[in-house]
């Protein structure tokens, strides 16, 4: 009798203190985008984002989907935090962290660090490939057409930019479609 009385009182803390747990962890779902543009939504911790990012619990609170905070772009150690117009990341050297995955702005914004990133990884690698290449003419020797400060700024002397510098452009470039279409 002693035992069953133990056993249901510990079944009905546990779930409780677990429970309790959870909603103060402040555990939520995000967009998590890497270098390649690979995506996929976790369920992440106050702590969690901290650890990963090196942010602070007061740098959280500017991409927090439910507050409505002015904009800023904050630099840190190892992040740099961006609450811009409906755009809000925290960039770090390996991923890109996008809260609210179910706000339409956010998916056609991951869409686009997705496609862009990847198509990014793509271009790095056949970069590799013409470095390693026996011919030592580019194939776009040939062409005498003018470039785009785009078009080859990986090519040559000159370095591809940082992962966070790429993420950071095109969340610029979000806003400013998004700015844009409300003209």
């Amino acid at each position: 009798m002693v035992d069953q009385i133990e056993f249901s009182r510990t079944s009905l803390l546990i779930p409780y203190q677990l429970q309790a747990k959870r909603k103060g962890s402040g555990v939520r779902t995000w967009f998590v985008v890497s270098k390649l543009g690979n995506s996929q939504i976790e369920e992440l911790g106050k702590q969690e984002i901290m650890r990963r990012s090196g942010v602070q619990a007061q740098d959280l609170r500017v991409v927090e989907p439910e507050l409505s905070n002015p904009s800023a772009i904050l630099r840190r150690e190892r992040a740099i935090v961006v609450n811009l117009e409906h755009i809000k990341a925290i960039i770090t050297a390996n991923e890109v962290l996008v809260p609210n995955p179910k706000d339409p702005f956010m998916v056609s914004f991951v869409r686009d660090l997705e496609f862009k990133l990847s198509d990014f990884g793509a271009t790095m690698g056949s970069d590799k490939a013409l470095k390693q290449s026996p011919s030592n003419t580019p194939p776009e020797a040939s062409d005498s057409s003018p470039k785009s400060p785009d078009e080859g700024s990986n090519r040559g002397n000159s370095k591809p930019l940082p992962f966070e510098f790429r993420t950071f452009e095109i969340c610029l470039e979000s806003v400013c479609r998004s700015l844009e279409s409300e003209v």
